[in-house]
C-alpha cells in the first residue's frame, strides 16, 4: 500500500512540474509573440512608415548618395526622410534639392523615392516635385510612388 502512494505522489508531482514548466515557456511564448506583433504593427509590410529613427536617416543618406551616383546631370542635396516602406528591401521617401546641372534650372525640393534592394544596392525610382503647399504640409503629405 505504501509503494502504490509513493507511486501516486511521483506521478502527481511529475505531473504538476510538467505543467508548471509548460505554463512557463507558454508565457515566454506569448511575450515574444506578443512583441514581434506589436513590431508588425507600426511597420506592416507595404505601408509607409513615418516613424524614423536615426539608424533611418543614416541608412536613407546613404542610399541617395549610392543612388544619385548612377543618375547624370542632376545633383541631390539630402535635407530630411519623410517615410520608409518595407518591401522586399525598403523604400526611402526622402526630402532633398534637386538640382540641374545640364538645364540650369533652379533647384527644386522634391521628394526622392529610392529603394535599396536586399543585398544593398540603392535606385532612385522615382521623384515628385513639391508645390510650395506639400512642402508647407510635408508632414501630411501622401506618399505614393504609383502616383508618381
Amino acid at each position: 500500500m505504501k509503494n502504490i502512494i509513493k507511486t501516486l505522489t511521483a506521478i502527481t508531482l511529475t505531473a504538476a512540474l510538467g505543467l508548471a514548466m509548460c505554463a512557463c515557456g507558454q508565457k515566454g511564448e506569448t511575450e515574444e509573440s506578443s512583441s514581434q506583433e506589436s513590431l508588425a504593427s507600426q511597420q506592416m509590410t507595404g505601408s509607409w512608415n513615418r516613424n524614423v529613427s536615426a539608424e533611418d536617416e543614416e541608412a536613407a543618406k546613404q542610399a541617395l548618395d549610392d543612388a544619385a551616383a548612377k543618375v547624370d546631370g542632376f545633383l541631390y542635396e539630402y535635407t530630411d526622410l519623410v517615410g520608409t516602406q518595407l518591401v522586399s528591401g525598403t523604400n526611402y521617401a526622402i526630402l532633398c534639392t534637386s538640382t540641374s546641372q545640364i538645364s540650369g534650372q533652379d533647384a527644386q525640393k522634391i521628394i526622392a523615392y529610392v529603394y535599396v534592394d536586399l543585398e544593398g544596392n540603392a535606385d532612385i525610382i522615382a521623384t515628385h516635385i513639391l508645390s510650395a503647399e506639400e512642402l508647407e504640409n510635408i508632414d501630411s503629405f501622401e506618399l505614393d510612388i504609383s502616383a508618381v
